[in-house]
Protein backbone atom coordinates (compact mmCIF):
# COMPACT_ATOMS: atom_id res chain seq x y z
CA UNK A 1 0.00 0.00 0.00
CA UNK A 2 2.85 2.11 0.86
CA UNK A 3 4.58 1.56 -2.50
CA UNK A 4 1.66 2.34 -4.55
CA UNK A 5 1.17 5.58 -2.58
CA UNK A 6 5.31 6.49 -3.24
CA UNK A 7 4.05 5.93 -6.51
CA UNK A 8 1.24 8.49 -7.12
CA UNK A 9 3.61 10.88 -4.75
CA UNK A 10 6.03 11.14 -6.98
CA UNK A 11 4.01 11.45 -10.25
CA UNK A 12 2.11 14.57 -8.20
CA UNK A 13 5.71 16.02 -7.80
CA UNK A 14 7.26 15.42 -10.76
CA UNK A 15 4.64 17.12 -12.77
CA UNK A 16 4.88 19.83 -10.38
CA UNK A 17 8.52 20.31 -10.56
CA UNK A 18 8.17 20.19 -14.62
CA UNK A 19 5.54 23.16 -14.30
CA UNK A 20 8.06 25.31 -12.61
CA UNK A 21 11.22 24.14 -15.64
CA UNK A 22 8.69 25.26 -17.61
CA UNK A 23 7.95 28.17 -16.12
CA UNK A 24 11.54 29.08 -15.93
CA UNK A 25 11.69 28.26 -19.95
CA UNK A 26 10.10 31.37 -20.91
CA UNK A 27 12.57 32.98 -20.18
CA UNK A 28 14.72 31.96 -23.38
CA UNK A 29 12.10 33.07 -25.70
CA UNK A 30 11.97 36.19 -24.13
CA UNK A 31 15.09 36.71 -24.53
CA UNK A 32 14.67 36.12 -28.37
CA UNK A 33 12.24 38.47 -28.19
CA UNK A 34 14.16 41.56 -26.62
CA UNK A 35 16.99 41.04 -29.45
CA UNK A 36 14.71 41.37 -32.16
CA UNK A 37 13.01 44.60 -30.62
CA UNK A 38 16.01 45.87 -30.22
CA UNK A 39 17.25 44.84 -33.94
CA UNK A 40 13.78 46.85 -35.45
CA UNK A 41 14.00 49.94 -32.67
CA UNK A 42 18.44 49.88 -34.28
CA UNK A 43 16.84 49.41 -38.31
CA UNK A 44 14.01 51.80 -37.64
CA UNK A 45 16.36 54.57 -36.37
CA UNK A 46 18.75 54.35 -39.63
CA UNK A 47 16.61 52.93 -42.16
CA UNK A 48 16.96 56.34 -43.95
CA UNK A 49 20.10 54.88 -45.68
CA UNK A 50 17.11 52.80 -47.64
CA UNK A 51 14.77 55.78 -48.64
CA UNK A 52 16.28 55.91 -52.46
CA UNK A 53 17.57 52.55 -53.04
CA UNK A 54 15.44 49.74 -54.28
CA UNK A 55 16.55 47.72 -51.51
CA UNK A 56 13.84 48.78 -49.28
CA UNK A 57 11.49 46.76 -51.25
CA UNK A 58 13.55 43.44 -50.01
CA UNK A 59 14.30 44.86 -46.62
CA UNK A 60 10.19 45.72 -45.56
CA UNK A 61 9.79 42.19 -47.12
CA UNK A 62 11.90 40.54 -44.46
CA UNK A 63 10.62 42.74 -41.95
CA UNK A 64 7.09 41.82 -42.61
CA UNK A 65 7.73 38.44 -42.60
CA UNK A 66 9.67 38.45 -39.40
CA UNK A 67 7.35 39.90 -37.77
CA UNK A 68 4.80 38.03 -38.53
CA UNK A 69 6.67 35.71 -37.02
CA UNK A 70 6.63 37.63 -34.04
CA UNK A 71 3.30 38.07 -33.58
CA UNK A 72 2.27 34.31 -33.89
CA UNK A 73 5.20 33.46 -31.15
CA UNK A 74 3.76 36.06 -28.87
CA UNK A 75 0.46 34.16 -29.52
CA UNK A 76 1.40 30.76 -28.20
CA UNK A 77 3.59 32.19 -25.78
CA UNK A 78 0.37 33.80 -24.27
CA UNK A 79 -1.77 30.51 -24.60
CA UNK A 80 1.10 28.41 -22.67
CA UNK A 81 1.10 30.17 -19.26
CA UNK A 82 -2.26 32.09 -19.38
CA UNK A 83 -5.54 30.22 -18.14
CA UNK A 84 -4.41 27.39 -17.04
CA UNK A 85 -5.27 25.77 -13.52
CA UNK A 86 -3.01 23.66 -11.84
CA UNK A 87 -4.30 20.83 -9.37
CA UNK A 88 -3.06 20.52 -5.62
CA UNK A 89 -4.01 18.79 -2.77
CA UNK A 90 -6.47 19.56 0.01
CA UNK A 91 -5.06 21.89 2.39
CA UNK A 92 -3.92 20.70 5.89
CA UNK A 93 -6.96 22.53 7.60
CA UNK A 94 -9.31 21.06 5.31
CA UNK A 95 -7.75 17.39 6.20
CA UNK A 96 -7.58 17.71 9.52
CA UNK A 97 -11.34 18.48 9.66
CA UNK A 98 -11.98 15.48 8.16
CA UNK A 99 -9.77 13.51 10.46
CA UNK A 100 -12.07 14.88 13.37
CA UNK A 101 -15.18 14.17 11.54
CA UNK A 102 -14.45 10.62 11.19
CA UNK A 103 -12.03 9.85 14.12
CA UNK A 104 -14.00 7.20 15.62
CA UNK A 105 -14.72 5.31 12.21
CA UNK A 106 -12.76 2.25 12.20
CA UNK A 107 -12.04 2.50 8.38
CA UNK A 108 -10.68 5.89 8.81
CA UNK A 109 -6.91 5.35 7.65
CA UNK A 110 -8.08 3.22 4.73
CA UNK A 111 -10.33 5.71 3.79
CA UNK A 112 -7.86 8.43 4.69
CA UNK A 113 -5.82 7.10 1.72
CA UNK A 114 -7.74 6.21 -1.24
CA UNK A 115 -9.09 9.85 -0.51
CA UNK A 116 -4.44 10.97 -0.86
CA UNK A 117 -4.68 8.63 -3.88
CA UNK A 118 -7.83 10.03 -5.65
CA UNK A 119 -6.34 13.43 -4.86
CA UNK A 120 -2.81 12.66 -6.54
CA UNK A 121 -4.69 10.85 -9.67
CA UNK A 122 -6.64 13.37 -10.48
CA UNK A 123 -4.39 16.68 -9.72
CA UNK A 124 -1.36 15.12 -11.41
CA UNK A 125 -3.36 14.04 -14.58
CA UNK A 126 -4.72 17.47 -15.23
CA UNK A 127 -1.44 18.73 -14.41
CA UNK A 128 0.59 16.74 -17.05
CA UNK A 129 -2.09 17.88 -19.47
CA UNK A 130 -1.46 21.11 -18.50
CA UNK A 131 2.54 20.54 -18.93
CA UNK A 132 1.87 18.68 -22.29
CA UNK A 133 -0.37 21.49 -23.40
CA UNK A 134 2.56 24.38 -22.60
CA UNK A 135 5.39 22.18 -24.06
CA UNK A 136 3.85 22.20 -27.63
CA UNK A 137 3.04 25.75 -27.50
CA UNK A 138 6.50 26.59 -26.22
CA UNK A 139 7.96 24.64 -28.76
CA UNK A 140 6.12 26.61 -31.63
CA UNK A 141 6.79 30.37 -30.25
CA UNK A 142 10.41 28.84 -29.65
CA UNK A 143 10.61 27.82 -33.66
CA UNK A 144 8.77 30.85 -34.96
CA UNK A 145 10.63 32.88 -32.63
CA UNK A 146 14.09 31.45 -34.32
CA UNK A 147 12.28 31.94 -37.87
CA UNK A 148 11.52 35.39 -37.21
CA UNK A 149 15.28 35.63 -36.11
CA UNK A 150 16.51 34.46 -39.28
CA UNK A 151 14.22 37.02 -41.40
CA UNK A 152 15.70 39.67 -39.37
CA UNK A 153 19.49 38.93 -39.98
CA UNK A 154 18.15 38.78 -44.09
CA UNK A 155 16.69 41.76 -43.70
CA UNK A 156 19.76 43.09 -42.42
CA UNK A 157 21.88 42.31 -45.75
CA UNK A 158 19.90 44.87 -47.55
CA UNK A 159 20.21 47.33 -45.01
CA UNK A 160 24.21 46.86 -44.84
CA UNK A 161 24.22 47.08 -48.01
CA UNK A 162 23.22 50.77 -48.54
CA UNK A 163 24.76 51.72 -44.88
CA UNK A 164 27.59 51.05 -46.36
CA UNK A 165 27.54 52.35 -50.18
CA UNK A 166 26.10 55.41 -47.75
CA UNK A 167 29.49 55.59 -46.05
CA UNK A 168 31.27 55.30 -49.54
CA UNK A 169 28.81 58.38 -50.66
CA UNK A 170 29.83 60.28 -47.76
CA UNK A 171 33.95 59.32 -48.12
CA UNK A 172 33.92 60.28 -51.55
CA UNK A 173 32.00 63.68 -51.14
CA UNK A 174 34.34 64.54 -47.89
CA UNK A 175 37.73 63.78 -50.35
CA UNK A 176 36.22 65.57 -53.42
CA UNK A 177 35.39 68.87 -51.13
CA UNK A 178 38.77 68.36 -49.92
CA UNK A 179 40.61 68.30 -53.38
CA UNK A 180 37.96 71.49 -54.63
CA UNK A 181 38.88 73.54 -51.63
CA UNK A 182 40.85 76.74 -53.20
CA UNK A 183 44.29 77.20 -52.07
CA UNK A 184 44.96 79.91 -49.85
CA UNK A 185 48.20 81.57 -51.12
CA UNK A 186 50.39 82.20 -48.19
CA UNK A 187 51.19 85.66 -48.17
CA UNK A 188 54.74 86.88 -49.21
CA UNK A 189 56.89 90.00 -47.36
CA UNK A 190 57.96 92.78 -49.47
CA UNK A 191 61.70 92.29 -50.93
CA UNK A 192 62.14 95.96 -50.35
CA UNK A 193 61.00 98.70 -48.15
CA UNK A 194 60.87 102.92 -49.15
CA UNK A 195 63.43 104.87 -47.66
CA UNK A 196 60.90 106.68 -45.74
CA UNK A 197 59.63 103.28 -43.87
CA UNK A 198 63.52 102.40 -43.50
CA UNK A 199 64.17 105.85 -41.49
CA UNK A 200 60.56 105.65 -39.47
CA UNK A 201 61.20 101.89 -38.61
CA UNK A 202 64.83 103.14 -37.57
CA UNK A 203 65.28 103.00 -33.69
CA UNK A 204 66.04 106.33 -31.82
CA UNK A 205 68.54 106.21 -28.76
CA UNK A 206 66.62 109.04 -26.87
CA UNK A 207 63.44 107.16 -26.20
CA UNK A 208 65.04 104.20 -25.03
CA UNK A 209 63.92 103.06 -21.49
CA UNK A 210 65.75 105.18 -18.55
CA UNK A 211 67.74 103.03 -16.12
CA UNK A 212 66.38 102.79 -12.71
CA UNK A 213 68.43 103.70 -9.50
CA UNK A 214 66.78 102.81 -6.09
CA UNK A 215 68.55 103.77 -2.63
CA UNK A 216 68.80 101.04 -0.07
CA UNK A 217 67.03 102.98 2.20
CA UNK A 218 62.97 103.49 2.58
CA UNK A 219 63.29 106.72 0.42
CA UNK A 220 62.62 105.39 -3.18
CA UNK A 221 64.29 107.83 -5.78
CA UNK A 222 63.94 107.04 -9.20
CA UNK A 223 65.21 109.34 -11.54
CA UNK A 224 63.18 110.60 -14.60
CA UNK A 225 66.12 112.09 -16.84
CA UNK A 226 68.82 110.14 -18.71
CA UNK A 227 71.86 109.34 -16.81
CA UNK A 228 73.86 111.69 -18.83
CA UNK A 229 71.81 114.54 -18.28
CA UNK A 230 72.49 113.85 -14.54
CA UNK A 231 75.75 113.74 -14.81
CA UNK A 232 75.82 116.64 -16.68
CA UNK A 233 73.92 118.56 -13.58
CA UNK A 234 76.40 117.44 -11.53
CA UNK A 235 79.09 118.63 -13.15
CA UNK A 236 77.93 122.15 -13.62
CA UNK A 237 76.78 122.19 -9.43
CA UNK A 238 80.34 121.51 -9.08
CA UNK A 239 81.62 124.08 -10.49
CA UNK A 240 78.73 126.54 -9.69
CA UNK A 241 80.64 125.44 -5.92
CA UNK A 242 83.84 126.13 -7.19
Amino acid sequence: MNKRSDFYKEQYYFELTRKNSLTTSLSIPIAFMTAIFTAYAYLGLNIYCLFDTWLIWVFLLFILIASLFVVKASIYLYKAFTGLKYGYLPSPDKIYEYENKYKNDPDLDKKFFEGIKRSYINTTSKNRLNNNFRVTNLFKANINTIKAIIFVILASIPFFLAKNNENILLKANINLEKNLKPMIPNEQKPSHTSENEDQSNQPDISDFPVDEYITESAEINIPTEHPDTIQKDSDQNSDSKD
